[in-house]
């Protein structure tokens, strides 16, 4: 198995292996390369996390060194075809309900 070497792979890597496992309930955990917005992409399953990272400001520390803020981003994406409202059928409640648990797992973390 081939190890990556960079920082941002390590980072990557151990943080889809982080939502995987504190959110089993996600079904698709990947960098956000627009596949929402594309036809020719395959289509994700849900729930979904898509992760963006965001170069901020740099600054120059001097001999030779920066330093960056990166900003992650974490986009949960569901299938939310159902009804939560009080007087729905209860086989859509039942439906949607799984949707709210994965968005409050995600927001623990």
């Amino acid at each position: 198995m081939n190890t990556p070497k960079s920082f941002f792979s390590h980072f990557f890597l151990n943080l889809q292996d982080f939502l995987s496992n504190s959110i089993p309930e996600l079904k698709w955990i990947d960098i956000d390369n627009g596949q929402l917005d594309s036809i020719t992409r395959p289509t994700l399953t849900y729930p979904a996390i898509l992760i963006d990272f965001s170069a901020g400001d740099v600054d120059e520390l001097g001999a030779g060194s920066y330093r960056m803020d990166v900003v992650v981003h974490l986009y949960l994406i569901t299938d939310n075809f159902a009804a939560s409202y009080h007087k729905a059928p209860l086989n859509f409640m039942l439906f949607f309900i799984p949707n709210y648990c994965c968005i409050f797992a995600t927001y623990k973390y």
